[in-house]
């Protein structure tokens, strides 16, 4: 097992957001792209799109990372966060780019 960085545009899933999404019948399955998380003791994962990853297993050049959306990534996820459900909109960090954290 390792750990790998996904960089994101949008926002992450937070633990009250987590929280929210496991209060639901489908555990919000549909609003949220989830990563595989061992042990972890909530979801993990993004609302947004994904721009690229970097794993422990290989050095990475950091300058060669996809860190800036284009304006288009940009539009999708924010209509994407736009479309999720109030109660979950109010608990929101901000939009940007993230590094979510998952393990292999």
């Amino acid at each position: 097992m390792y750990t790998i960085m996904n960089v994101i545009y949008g926002v992450p899933i937070t633990d009250a957001i987590s929280e929210k999404l496991n209060q639901m019948s489908d555990g919000g399955e549909e609003l949220f792209e989830t990563f595989y998380h061992g042990g972890a003791s909530r979801q993990v994962g993004f609302c947004g799109v994904f721009l690229d990853r970097a794993d422990e297993c290989a050095d990475t050049v950091v300058s060669k990372l996809k860190l800036e959306p284009t304006k288009e990534q940009k539009e999708k996820a924010e209509k994407m966060i736009n479309d999720l459900p109030k109660d979950i909109k109010q608990i929101l960090p901000e939009i940007g780019v993230w590094i979510v954290w998952s393990t292999s």
